[in-house]
This record gives structure tokens, C-alpha cells and sequence, in this order.
């Protein structure tokens, strides 16, 4: 599985692995019986300003017992202290109350027939966590959670438990989902918290369609406002889906969701088994919102393990290339191959792969240095994204490679290939990954070596993308904010104005009380070429927003591919 918010999180953290804490004992709790069965229903409360979810949690905590809950604490998917949200808590039928250590856990006694019951009722606002990627997603016709975002802690966390877990009385027109299983209204499994801890539930009012893909279900739930401004969304998820799944076989999810939720400034998607789930802003372009459906949907079914597991953090940032970029370059040609985008559009794509790569402050740093940073804790959003453009572009590559050679599968075909053998094997040692590239005459080898080790600048043949384009010298400005947007933010003021920059011909001054800045980070899915920077600042007691290109007087000189 291919979590992009482990993902991130993993590389952007330096390794940091945050854990959940295990719920505590004291010497009067005592964990329930191994043999509980947890019971959940789910029970959704839609108003004005989002959509409530109300859960009732039974099981058998032994007779008299006392038990320490720990309440939804959310460190897999960045938003902690969710428990916050808990708007009210019960035990009801003879359970008891009793006075918790700290805020975020309950501390209850079971009935005199050992059995507990508890109520609880997790309201949040819509919009409350702004762009926060994976946080909660509420609105009055819509809700998502991942599953450390709603369950209770409880015992070992590891122990697998009987769960049960039921969506009650659904409203009219509204469909539920879960990574968990086909009918959400229904799901009995064997689980430890820990393994629930990366599922994922929820509901939409509307937006909902269905389709057998050989035999299995597949089901695309838009949410019902943002399906209306993209009336194409639902059947280009069919066409992804479809033409995936015959390149890399059928045999992995015996379900799957495809999830559409809104989310101001944001676009971000994580794959789980047997669910894809994205967050996207209402005025995303389409081509924008198809990449990223077809690029993180290939995580579900293109996972491999790459190199030594005594080595498995520093393989991971190092095989970023192959894991996202080349990912990113198969997405938009499966996107192509299914006229789902334009050559032209494909070839832009390419061009904004080599524009990034050009601006990045990290293009031609080798692996090394890279790693030094990352543990350092210095790892971030500019340092992650350097794989995805670099692989994007090794990809190419080996695809003009493959059509020179005139070899006999495609690089669809080939890819489709290791990827049903790395289901067979728990890992690839890098030898057995060369040699498998090599006997299709491409040398994986080397291109590591040279364009992720070394850092050296990435060859480009001006018949990449065939006999009708070529490559031109064109001159670019480079990313250029013309203030330091760090210290800014740190100060809450405006810092490091650059009387020469953009910022200042725009009426940005230095000590001007700072609001927020957007369309800022160069490097994120949500970062906009051709929209302006827009800086709220407080002039005069009154908010203004200032806006301009950030383009700098510096100039880059790249080779971009042009229709002949």
C-alpha cells in the first residue's frame, strides 16, 4: 500500500516515525477480555454546518471491570488532539463514569453483566481544518474519517479484536463507504486497532455510481457540489480504473471506492486497500484532478519493495524515483492512452516536469547531501517533490529507449509485468531489479547512478515524444516571492522585502502585520504557474491583499519540447 500521507510524512519528518501511544494502565483499569467483540454503529447528523457522527460502542469489558478508552487521537494522518471534537460522551446501560488521568481518555466500569456501553458524538464545522490535507472532511452533505480519526483506544492496540461496524439509518439519498468493506451498512472483520488505525469510512449525500470491472465492485462517490462543477469527473474515474486494471491485473482489491471530497486550496489524494480517497479544491482544473486520480490510484495496485530492509528508511527516500515519478510519468500516459488528455496536454506536463526540476534549489544535489538534510530533520516539500520530477523524466526516457530498440512490450506492459512478480516476493534486491531492466535493454542501473546518486542533470532526447516535436532553448523567470515568506510567517510580520523583487513593486513593505499568504508553496500539488501570490497583510487596520506574479529577475535557460 502506498499511503501518501505516511509517505510525506515519513520523508518531511526525517524518518520520524510518529506512533500512536499505547492506551496506559493504571492499577485499578484493566484491559477488557482478548475475546471482546467490539460493536460499532454509526449513525450520521447532518445540519447547516457540516455533518455530525454519532457512535454507539458495545462489548463485553468482564463484570465490574474497569477500563481506560482512549478517545480518537489522530497521528497517522497530521491532525492531533481530535479528541477535542468529541462533543459529547455517555455510558449508557449501567456502565459507569469515572474520573480519566487527562482530557483525552474516559475512564468507565462495565455493568454488572461485564457488558459496556458507550455514546459518543464527534462535531466538527465545515472547514474547520482549512487545507489540512488529511484531516477530518465535513459539510452538510458529506464526511470522511480515517480510522484513528473516530475509534476509540482500547487495550493493546496491537491484540486483534472482533470488529463490527454498522452505518445506521442512513438519510434519504445519502451512500456510505469504507476500505473496510463492499457494504458499509455491514462489516465484520478480524482487526487490531493498529491495522484500523490506516482504514477509512464515510458518506455523501448524491454523486454516487456503480460498475462491475471483471466481476468486482467499483464505486465512484462525488461530493454533490464539487460533481455539479465537474460533470466528467465520474466517467473518467470508470476510464482510469478500467484501463489500470487491464495493464496491471484485476486480482487485487476485491472492492474498490474512488472518493471525491472538496477542500479549499488543497489536492491530495492517498491510495488504501481497496479505497482511493482525494481532497481537492472546487476550482481545480481537470486535467489537474484527472493526474492526480490516475497517479494515486496506481499506488493500489504498483507497490514494491526495493533493496535491503536493514536499509528500509534510507531505501525509501532514495527509491522515491521510481515509486513516485516513474508513477507520475505512467499515470499521464495511461491518461493518454485513454483520451482522457490531450498530446498536447501530456507534452505540457513533461515541460512543467523539466521547469520544476530547474527551479528546484536542491536540481543538482546528490543523494548524499540529500540524505545529511534528511536527518537532520531538514527534509521537505522541494526535497520530496526532486524524485517525482527526476523519475517522471528517467521514465520518459526509457520509453524512447524501448521504442528506438523496437522491443516487443511497452513500458506499461513491462512495469504491469514486475509489478505482478513483486506480489510473489516480499522484496527486490537492487541486483535482481537491474538485471530484470537490463535483459529489456535499459539500463536502470546507470540511470540511478548518474540522475539520483550523483544528482547530474537528466539527458533529454528530442524524440522523447516522436517524430512531431522537438526540443527549444527558452528562457523562464525563476519562482521568486521577492520577501523571505519563513520569516514572515515566524514573525507574523513582514520580513526581508527585496526593494528590488516583485513583492515591493507590488506595495509589499517590510513590518506590515502579515494575515496569511496563499498559492505560496513552489512545490505542492496545489501550487498554481499562473496565478499570483496573494499576501493578506493588515494596512492601516484594515485587511488588504496584495497580489502579484512571483516571477524574479532571474532567468533560467531550458531545453522544452515544441510541435515542429
Amino acid at each position: 500500500m502506498q499511503n501518501s500521507a505516511i509517505r510525506l510524512s515519513l520523508i518531511a519528518g526525517a524518518f520520524t516515525t510518529v506512533l500512536s501511544a499505547a492506551t496506559q494502565r493504571t492499577k485499578s483499569a484493566q484491559e477488557p477480555q482478548p475475546a471482546a467483540t467490539l460493536n460499532y454503529e454509526l449513525r450520521l447528523e447532518a445540519h447547516q454546518h457540516g455533518t455530525d457522527l454519532r457512535i454507539d460502542l458495545r462489548f463485553n469489558g468482564g463484570p465490574g471491570t474497569d477500563l481506560q478508552i482512549g478517545l480518537p487521537e489522530d497521528s497517522e494522518f497530521g491532525t492531533p488532539e481530535l479528541w477535542q471534537y468529541v462533543a459529547e460522551f455517555e455510558a449508557l446501560d449501567g456502565t459507569l463514569m469515572k474520573e480519566a488521568a487527562k482530557p483525552s481518555l474516559r475512564r468507565v466500569r462495565a455493568n454488572q453483566q461485564g457488558e459496556v456501553h458507550l455514546r459518543y458524538l464527534l462535531s466538527i464545522k465545515e472547514g474547520h481544518f482549512g487545507s489540512r490535507s488529511y484531516a477530518p472532511a465535513i459539510g452538510p452533505g458529506y464526511l470522511h474519517f480515517f480510522g484513528s480519526q473516530w475509534l476509540m483506544r482500547i487495550g493493546d492496540r496491537d491484540e486483534e479484536r472482533l470488529h463490527r461496524i454498522k452505518f445506521i439509518d442512513l438519510p434519504q439519498g445519502w451512500h456510505a463507504y469504507s476500505s473496510l468493506g463492499a457494504n458499509p451498512e455491514s462489516i465484520e472483520l478480524r482487526r487490531s486497532y493498529a491495522e484500523l488505525e490506516r482504514s477509512a469510512l464515510g458518506a455523501i449525500r448524491g454523486g454516487h455510481a456503480n460498475f462491475e470491472l471483471a466481476g468486482k465492485q467499483v464505486a465512484s462517490l462525488i461530493e454533490a457540489g464539487f460533481a455539479r462543477g465537474h460533470p466528467q469527473t465520474s466517467d473518467s474515474i470508470r476510464s482510469i480504473v478500467t484501463l489500470q486494471r487491464n495493464i496491471f491485473g484485476h486480482d487485487t482489491d476485491p472492492f474498490f471506492n474512488v472518493v471525491v471530497l472538496p477542500r479549499p486550496g488543497n489536492v491530495a489524494g492517498i491510495a488504501l486497500p481497496n479505497l482511493f480517497v482525494c481532497f481537492v479544491k472546487n476550482d481545480i482544473s481537470a486535467l489537474q484532478l484527472n493526474v492526480l486520480l490516475a497517479h494515486e490510484m496506481l499506488h493500489s495496485w504498483t507497490h514494491i519493495e526495493l533493496g535491503p530492509e536493514d536499509t528500509a528508511s534510507e531505501n525509501f527516500v532514495r527509491n522515491q524515483w521510481l515509486i513516485e515519478g516513474v508513477t507520475d510519468f505512467m499515470a499521464r500516459r495511461i491518461l493518454l492512452d485513454a483520451g482522457i488528455v490531450t498530446e498536447d496536454e501530456f507534452v505540457s506536463l513533461i515541460n512543467r516536469d523539466i521547469i520544476n526540476l530547474s527551479d528546484n534549489p536542491h536540481h543538482g544535489r546528490p543523494f548524499a547531501e540529500i540524505m545529511v538534510e534528511a536527518h537532520a530533520g531538514k527534509f521537505g516539500t522541494s526535497h520530496a517533490k526532486l524524485s517525482y520530477y527526476r523519475g517522471a523524466l528517467i521514465a520518459l526516457g526509457w520509453e524512447h529507449r524501448l521504442r528506438e530498440n523496437a522491443f516487443s512490450q511497452s513500458l506499461a506492459e513491462i512495469l504491469g509485468d514486475l509489478y505482478r512478480l513483486a506480489k510473489t516476493r516480499e522484496r527486490f534486491t537492487y541486483e535482481e531489479f537491474f538485471t530484470y531492466f537490463d535483459e529489456k535493454g535499459i539500463d536502470v542501473e546507470g540511470d540511478l547512478e548518474r540522475y539520483i546518486l550523483q544528482g547530474r542533470p537528466i539527458e533529454l532526447n528530442g524524440d522523447a515524444l516522436g517524430k512531431g516535436f522537438e526540443l527549444v532553448n527558452s528562457e523562464l523567470p525563476r519562482f521568486d516571492p521577492g520577501f523571505s515568506m519563513s520569516a514572515s510567517r515566524a514573525a507574523k510580520r513582514v520580513r526581508a522585502v527585496d526593494p528590488e523583487g516583485p513583492a515591493y513593486r507590488a506595495g509589499l513593505r517590510n513590518g506590515m502585520p502579515l494575515i496569511a499568504i496563499s498559492n505560496s508553496n513552489r512545490f505542492s500539488n496545489a501550487w498554481d504557474p499562473e496565478a499570483p501570490l496573494v499576501v493578506r497583510v493588515e494596512i492601516e487596520k484594515v485587511s488588504s491583499a496584495i497580489s502579484y506574479l512571483p516571477r524574479g529577475d532571474s532567468k533560467m535557460v531550458l531545453q522544452l519540447y515544441r510541435r515542429k
